[in-house]
């Protein structure tokens, strides 16, 4: 009888709570986007995009001899569908910081900073999908479920570097920082050496690649890639000799912290 009484009142206690809990809160925009620290800490997730130091080595090396042909090499038997990396996770996130980033509780130029870093993350991401795929859709703003935009076909890619153009010549233009002591942050100067590998990659593929029709303009995107790379070179960088002429070189890449007289931008 004592066992039945128990099972009784304990059945009756959850029907009387109901276990049901409300949230507290709700996180709104504006704790991230009305203040610099939260749009700091929004932008550091972009840093992600980048390979980390315990992976960059982690691909088999195809400096090494193999015993039989890598599959991807036989006729026939590697096609589109085998091709990974059509994900767009990363620019979702990125759309959204820069269409929100527009609280007129910071100041134009603290804003259009951290879009700058936002924007420079985008054409870093388009730059590695363009170089695989070629045309690509454009896409500048976060897409609901039922946007259009999600069965979109391919712009040119030629409409697409030049979009990456915009977004580093933003970035460029509005980052407040030209070099960070750490070498651990985005920076204009990272961004025009960046810029640069993207207008000499540019510029030799519409010279080279002549069935494109694009030869006339190859030599703009080369020059382009020269005034990048001179922004660079007056940014105050030099080549360390701190360990003298045996051991800088060695060191440079030995060091546990990053030699910013050298390193633009540091793997972490």
């Amino acid at each position: 009888m004592k066992q039945i009484l128990f099972i009784v009142l304990s059945v009756s206690v959850l029907y009387a709570c109901r276990m049901e809990e409300l949230p507290k809160a709700q996180l709104s925009k504006n704790v991230v986007f009305g203040s610099e620290e939260g749009l700091e800490m929004y932008v550091n997730s972009f840093y992600d995009v980048f390979p980390r130091r315990n992976t960059i080595f982690s691909v088999p090396s195809y400096y090494a001899a193999w015993p039989t042909v890598t599959r991807y090499l036989n006729p026939g038997l590697f096609s589109p569908d085998d091709q990974g990396g059509w994900s767009w996770g990363t620019l979702r996130n990125i759309n959204f910081f820069i269409v929100n980033n527009n609280d007129p509780a910071l100041s134009q130029t603290v804003r259009d900073n951290y879009t700058g870093i936002a924007r420079f993350f985008r054409a870093y991401y388009y730059f590695g999908m363009m170089t695989t795929f070629g045309d690509l859709p454009w896409i500048d703003k976060p897409l609901d479920v039922a946007d259009p935009m999600l069965t979109a076909g391919r712009d040119p890619r030629t409409l697409i570097i030049d979009k990456i153009k915009e977004d580093l010549d933003f970035a460029i233009a509005n980052i407040s920082n030209k070099k960070n002591s750490g070498a651990s942050t985005i920076t204009s100067t990272v961004a025009a050496a960046f810029k640069s590998r993207v207008c000499l990659w540019e510029g030799t593929f519409r010279k080279y690649h002549t069935e494109a029709g694009l030869q006339s303009s190859a030599d703009q995107w080369l020059q382009e890639a020269v005034s990048a790379a001179q922004y660079v070179m007056d940014a105050g960088y030099g080549i360390y000799t701190g360990s003298g002429v045996e051991n800088s070189y060695h060191d440079l890449f030995a060091a546990k912290i990053p030699i910013a007289q050298e390193v633009l931008y540091a793997v972490t």
